[in-house]
């Protein structure tokens, strides 16, 4: 009998006790050793050489197959929910972070901007009021917040133009007086503007009988992925052209724009 395994399982007649004797006269042995052969051979064929491998026998080599395939498809059903949710956070990151406008500051009168991904804003001061007197250390100097930066984004600043009419609303001052005058991401806190008070728009000097313009062409990343960067109007005047400024009024108004040109990096990179 030619064996049908592997598409099929065998099945061999063994003689028994309600055999006929014709039946058993006609059961040659060679044919029953023949089939079996044929079967062991097809097995072997089946299976292969050493099919338990490194394993005790095959039923546990299948069962250890079995447990790493398990392990295998929980580590890629992993990945695939950590793919799925890092999209999410990225296209959520993207969506809040990308193309954001800075907003004028509360001295800003308005802020105007344009839609592409590099943008120029033009912020509008009308008379803000610069307060230089200073009761506890005598100092002249003030501050004005007249841009944000919005939370969550790198801004890359090309360029900075600060454009203003000359001074205005003089108490305490006239036109024979000076100081300096600078755009920071730091109000300043005594008579000298210096970096970060001036890293929007280096300090200069300031008379205030004359009409500002400064630019900066030097161009500058705003890291505001931690937190929202206000940009300040600050200005001073120097200690000997006024009075006591502990008890002395040296007030001036601001008029005039502030325009900047920037390209959102967004929170990324």
């Amino acid at each position: 009998m030619t064996t049908s395994y592997p598409a099929a399982a065998d099945s061999f007649r063994r003689a028994n006790t309600n055999d006929s004797l014709e039946y058993l006269s006609n059961l040659q042995e060679y044919d029953l050793v023949d089939s079996v052969q044929d079967a062991v051979e097809a097995i072997e064929a089946e299976l292969g050489t050493d099919p338990a491998g490194s394993d005790t026998d095959v039923k546990t080599r299948l069962a250890a197959m079995d447990t790493a395939q398990a392990t295998e498809d929980t580590a890629l059903s992993t990945a695939q929910t950590d793919i799925t949710t890092n999209a999410t956070a990225i296209a959520l990151n993207t969506l809040r972070a990308f193309g954001q406008v800075p907003t004028a500051g509360a001295g800003a009168t308005s802020v105007s901007a344009g839609a592409a991904a590099t943008q120029t804003i033009t912020v509008t001061l009308t008379a803000e009021l610069q307060e230089l007197g200073n009761a506890s250390t005598g100092l002249g100097f003030d501050s004005t917040a007249v841009l944000v930066f919005p939370a969550g984004s790198i801004y890359r600043v090309e360029s900075v133009l600060l454009e203003l009419a000359a001074p205005g609303g003089l108490v305490g001052l006239d036109g024979a007086d000076n100081g300096d005058i600078a755009l920071g991401t730091t109000a300043t806190v005594a008579g000298a503007l210096t970096d970060p008070e001036d890293n929007f728009i280096t300090s200069a000097a300031l008379a205030y009988d004359t009409a500002v313009s400064l630019r900066l062409d030097t161009a500058f990343d705003v890291d505001a992925t931690s937190g929202a960067i206000t940009v300040y109007l600050n200005s001073t005047v120097d200690d000997g052209d006024v009075g006591d400024l502990s008890v002395t009024t040296a007030d001036w108004t601001a008029t005039g724009t502030i325009t900047v040109t920037f390209t959102d990096l967004g929170g990324l990179v």
